[in-house]
């Protein structure tokens, strides 16, 4: 049977999936998933109101548009109506990060693009209060029904928290020594994890970054 909802409503959950042209297929591909692994159990799935699915571009929107990804995409968005995951979500959407070229590419690091897409949906749901984000990557897939039923159950039981997630978990590094892998892989965390954006503490981190970081 699917869990019981939580007692009290939790915070306003949005879902939020990044994407970069070169991975739209996989986000597109990921969704087939959800129609075996359904999200929730009912409408709703007992908390209101039913998140937001956002799909969140690195670049424009505009720019999107001119990408071979685009007619995928808004045949996915166009038929999104009619799928059986889709009564789990309040709305589905596209939002943008308007990265521009420098920020998306890799002058400075592999990792400059998707930290400057982090960091600016943080700034972006900051300016929403009691809104917590489920950051999760184009190419994650769940493996149990009513994932997200339990997602909210576990946002409740935690409260208050900054981030709920967990460091790599991975095997891609299993046959290198500890002295092969630098510390920064050693220890990177996994971006797939819920963010609480109102918290002090990434409050905090939010106030220290600066776009000139990955660009400079």
């Amino acid at each position: 049977p699917p869990p019981p909802p939580p007692s009290s409503p939790p915070a306003a959950l949005a879902i939020v999936r990044p994407f970069a042209t070169h991975d739209a297929s996989k986000l597109i591909g990921s969704f087939a998933r959800w129609e075996v692994v359904a999200p929730c159990a009912a409408v709703g799935a007992g908390f209101a109101p039913a998140p937001p699915l956002v799909l969140y571009y690195s670049k424009s929107i505009r720019e999107l548009r001119g990408t071979p990804a685009w007619p995928s995409l808004e045949a996915f968005l166009q038929g999104a109506s009619s799928k059986p995951w889709r009564r789990c979500f309040g709305s589905v959407s596209l939002l943008g990060g308007n990265l521009t070229e420098a920020q998306h590419g890799s002058e400075v690091a592999w990792s400059s693009g998707p930290s400057v897409q982090f960091y600016r949906m943080l700034a972006y749901y900051s300016a929403r209060p009691e809104t917590t984000v489920y950051y999760m990557d184009p190419d994650t897939v769940p493996m149990a029904r009513f994932w997200l039923d339990r997602l909210m159950r576990d946002m409740h039981a935690q409260r208050p928290f900054s981030v709920l997630g967990s460091t790599y978990r991975g095997s891609n590094w299993d046959s290198f020594s500890d002295e092969e892998i630098p510390v920064a892989l050693r220890r990177h965390l996994n971006g797939n994890a819920v963010y609480n954006v109102s918290h002090p503490f990434l409050l905090e981190a939010l106030s220290q970054y600066s776009d000139e970081l990955w660009t400079t």
